[in-house]
């Protein structure tokens, strides 16, 4: 009897254990008012944008540079390389999602960060942006890093 009684224990943790590790983790944060997320691997960190010193005649998508532990890093503007226009928000109270763009260290401004989000296979797969893998049943919006680098700002026709 005791026997069969730990079988089933083993059994019960391996099944709650699969139902917990499946999918993969992503980070949920807010552009305005719309919720997005990116593959959790593709991410090195995120910071607070402290001070961000704005870099004259550059794209409009760069929001400026960034020192993050004593290296440069340029900002980019998500909204605005999503193409998403709207209210100009102050980049004072917004967090910087460190990553690499074609081989560059680069920081996404985001409103705020939401939390982490496993996301299985089941998600609707209609993109709603040419950067986006899909969206989830609780709306939101799955983006992907190498979809990111075909921006042309980190093309290769861009260097």
């Amino acid at each position: 009897m005791d026997e069969l009684l730990r079988e089933r224990a083993r059994t019960l943790a391996n099944r709650e254990r699969q139902e917990v590790d499946t999918g993969t983790p992503y980070l949920v944060f807010l552009l305005a008012s719309e919720r997005y997320a990116l593959p959790l691997a593709g991410l090195a960190g995120v910071v607070k944008i402290d001070r961000l010193t704005a870099v004259p005649g550059s794209a409009p998508e760069l929001a400026g540079l960034l020192n993050v532990r004593g290296e440069v890093r340029p900002i980019y503007d998500l909204k605005r390389l999503l193409g998403r226009d709207g209210e100009e928000e102050s980049w004072t109270n917004s967090l910087a999602l460190l990553t690499t763009l074609s081989g560059l260290a680069i920081g996404l401004k985001v409103s705020e960060v939401g939390g982490l989000l496993k996301v299985s296979s089941r998600v609707d797969e209609r993109a709603t942006s040419s950067y986006s893998t899909g969206r989830t049943e609780t709306g939101v919006t799955l983006l992907d890093i190498q979809l990111l680098e075909r921006h042309p700002l980190f093309s290769e026709e861009a260097s």
